[in-house]
């Protein structure tokens, strides 16, 4: 029988653990404490050491299963030299899987330790939350007044509250709790603090770091990232672990759960805002694509991002990172009308994504509820881009929507209309609808065709 020696204490390590036993391999699981143990999952073939081991204890381990994952925090740097010190004294074959970087945003300040953070904070104002653990916190006691002005966030064991205590820090300023924690939550605590600067560090995706990225725009509160230590030289993620394992062993590979694909309607210009659930979408995605426009939406801030808006680009994009699980696109408007999402969502299904889709607040919905105009008797016309006989559309409807390409869209529109003997039809132009430069014009044909429109266009044409 395969057997595997695994240096946990990540959620990956208990996830590796689990698909190895799950393929018959015997497995050893190393956590520093019986906190560590609750990372494991409990089931047949996985036996677990939960207490700090001796380089000998190691070493007798290193002997029998003789090969070893490593799948330590990215800041354990002291366990991570240590075992592979003694894989190389027992020559036992020495893995490491690392957790891929979630950093990269422009607005956070990178320093390199907890007392560079600190140094840092000497010269600021305002409240910090901290949320780099227990073991350093005892450094923000030399900021001035950090009773008060200073509140962390600490596993919720009576141990590290104590030592906390120990340390100055209880009460209000304390806060104990289990992660990883979603966007809200960190929202929250940053509101409810009034943070100014929240001090983290780069735990990855699934340590939720980009939902502290997030949460730290919306509540304004500046980022001080505590920089990761150097990875030893030929770390695999998860899947190029699970890959390796797979072969090395001749284990089934795993069942893998289909990349997802959420086509998200952001509805017309920044005012209008994501559905709830299409703002989740966002949120959950490992990276969000779209026009650079649409990726300023509050649920993009602090992801990664493609700043792309043509669906072959996108999917081409995908195909050749397959890290990126769950993606987000923002298309304008509404998904169903007249939107590169159909393209893009054929596209994607046909190269084994699983795809959903999230409407947003049409052009067409929009302009017809600011003229109080139902839309459910309105003929919808695209000239964007595209050929229409938009004048036969309005000789034979008493109400046509179209929408514009842009300025010249609307001056060619009313050139057509007068040319064809419909210089009286009433028409009502929306120039960069949501936008805070709106402007709604209303007027005959030969009243609009002198207006200059913005760059954003659509009409709604009046012919009884």
């Amino acid at each position: 029988m395969a057997k595997v020696l695994i240096f946990a204490g990540t959620t990956e390590g208990g996830d590796l653990a689990a698909y190895l036993a799950g393929a018959g391999v015997q497995v050893h699981v190393c956590v520093a404490s019986e906190y560590g143990r609750t990372s494991v999952p409990v089931r047949p073939g996985i036996e677990v050491s939960a207490r700090p081991l001796s380089t000998p204890e190691m070493a007798v381990l290193m002997r029998e299963y003789t090969l070893v994952i490593d799948a330590t925090h990215p800041y354990a740097q002291e366990i991570k030299r240590h075992v592979a010190e003694v894989c190389a004294q027992t020559g036992a074959e020495y893995v490491r899987l690392s957790r891929s970087s979630a950093a990269g945003a422009a607005d956070v300040i990178t320093v390199p330790t907890v007392e560079a953070a600190v140094d840092y904070l000497k010269n600021t104002a305002g409240p910090v939350l901290v949320t780099t653990g227990s073991k350093e916190l005892a450094a923000f006691a030399a900021l001035p007044g950090y009773q008060e002005r200073v509140f962390a966030r600490v596993l919720s064991l009576p141990d590290v509250v104590a030592q906390c205590a120990a340390a100055g820090f209880q009460g209000k300023n304390l806060f104990a709790m289990q992660g990883p924690f979603c966007e809200e939550l960190d929202y929250g605590l940053l509101v409810q603090t009034g943070a100014r600067y929240l001090v983290t560090k780069d735990s990855g995706v699934p340590g939720g770091f980009p939902a502290k990225l997030a949460a730290a725009q919306r509540a304004g509160a500046q980022v001080v990232l505590i920089g990761r230590p150097a990875e030893p030289a030929g770390g695999r993620d998860y899947e190029a672990t699970v890959a390796y394992l797979a072969d090395r062993l001749r284990l089934p590979a795993p069942a893998v759960a289909p990349r997802a694909l959420a086509l998200v309607g952001t509805g017309i210009g920044p005012g209008t805002g994501l559905t709830a659930a299409a703002a989740e979408a966002v949120r959950n995605a490992d990276m969000v694509c779209g026009a650079a426009r649409m990726l300023q939406v509050p649920e993009a801030a602090g992801k990664p991002t493609l700043p792309e808006y043509q669906a072959a680009k996108i999917l081409a994009y995908l195909v050749v990172h397959p890290e990126v699980r769950r993606a987000a696109v923002l298309v304008s408007g509404d998904v169903g009308f007249y939107s590169a999402a159909k393209a893009l969502e054929e596209q994607a299904v046909a190269a084994g994504f699983r795809v959903t889709a999230h409407c947003g607040i049409s052009s067409v919905q929009y302009l017809c509820a600011r003229a109080g105009v139902p839309w459910q008797d309105v003929r919808l016309v695209s000239a964007h881009g595209r050929p229409a006989n938009v004048v036969a559309e309005i000789r034979t409807h008493a109400r046509t929507f179209v929408l514009l390409d842009g300025a010249q869209g609307v001056k060619d529109l009313c050139t057509a209309l007068t040319a064809y003997g419909l210089a009286d039809v009433q028409l009502t132009v929306g120039c960069d609808l949501g936008y805070p430069e709106e402007r709604i014009l209303t007027g005959r044909t030969a009243e609009l065709a002198a207006h200059e429109c913005g760059q954003l266009c659509a009409a709604l044409i009046m012919n009884p």
